[in-house]
């Protein structure tokens, strides 16, 4: 019986209908499958592992480790590759020596799409002496990885809001999106610019540091000095984070 694979199903809340439903299977076959009364071939644990992001290990009970990396669909193609005589491992060969050369041909042909540039401030923000200033930045080529929206892009420093975003990463901002309560921002404040978790409470505002370590690097702004806080925008590609738990 294959025990990983029936508490993947358990955990999704199907019954064995669906389940086998969700991989392309019928509820006898997928039954027969869950008991080890019948043995599922290759491409049933790799359509399982694809759309529910396990490993195949786990699902046939090798390993309690339900992590996929990139090796698990890879072995099971391997082992599925090895299952062939000669004639299907030449037949399989062509095809992927075919594909493999029409994709060539459609990346050489495809055309270089000019994503314009987007402004990275030479600033790091932390706890400095100054604000992002205007004249002091390169501009970078975008890229499709970077977040749309980025107005402007800034290299962290310092580790205030670690785990999440570390020292000398480069992050992105929009200078005109709403930063709301556990939001992160940039901002700036009697002379110093930072990235911090916004925090409004009743006594105050407060720049909250991630890292359970630096809650001494925390700002309180009273709401009468509300005025002397400027926010430069709300940083990208990042969800919005709980409220820190100091050590």
């Amino acid at each position: 019986m294959y025990e990983n694979l029936k508490k993947l199903r358990e955990r999704t809340g199907m019954n064995q209908n669906d389940f086998g439903a969700s991989v392309g299977v019928k509820k006898t076959t997928y039954s027969n499958y869950e008991t080890g009364k019948t043995q599922p071939d290759s491409d049933f644990w790799i359509a399982v592992a694809e759309k529910y992001g396990v490993s195949i290990d786990y699902l046939m009970g090798f390993t309690d480790n339900p992590e996929r990396g990139p090796e698990a669909v890879k072995s099971a193609l391997e082992r599925k590759y090895a299952a062939l005589d000669d004639f299907g491992r030449r037949m399989v060969d062509m095809v992927i020596d075919a594909e493999a050369e029409r994709v060539h041909v459609q990346a050489a042909a495809a055309p270089v799409i000019d994503l314009g540039t987007i402004r990275h401030y030479l600033y790091s923000p932390a706890a400095g002496p100054d604000g992002l200033a205007e004249d002091d930045y390169e501009d970078i080529p975008r890229t499709e990885d970077m977040p749309r929206g980025a107005d402007f892009c800034v290299t962290l420093s310092g580790d205030s809001m670690e785990p999440y975003l570390h020292d000398g990463q480069m992050i992105f901002v929009a200078r005109d999106r709403q930063v709301n309560r556990l939001d992160v921002g940039v901002w700036y404040y009697q002379g110093g610019t930072y990235v911090k978790q916004l925090d409004k409470r009743d006594d105050a505002i407060y720049l909250l540091s991630a890292n359970p370590d630096r809650e001494a690097a925390n700002l309180r702004i009273p709401y009468e000095s509300e005025h002397d806080l400027r926010c430069y925008g709300k940083v990208l590609g990042i969800k919005k984070l709980p409220l820190p738990e100091y050590r």
